[in-house]
């Protein structure tokens, strides 16, 4: 699951730095990875909705 880490990583860069870098450090996973990294796990996570 993402998490920036925000405002402390404002420490050293910036929210839109630090989430180009997640995009490109998983940009070789499928689609369906991705989203479970970018949204779907903190969905299921945080509103208890189950697949």
């Amino acid at each position: 699951m993402y998490s920036s880490d925000w405002p402390v990583v404002n420490l050293a860069s910036s929210y839109n730095e630090w989430l180009n870098l997640a995009k490109i450090i998983c940009s070789n996973l499928t689609l369906s990875e991705q989203q479970a990294i970018f949204s779907t796990t903190a969905l299921n996570f945080y509103i208890g909705r189950t697949r």
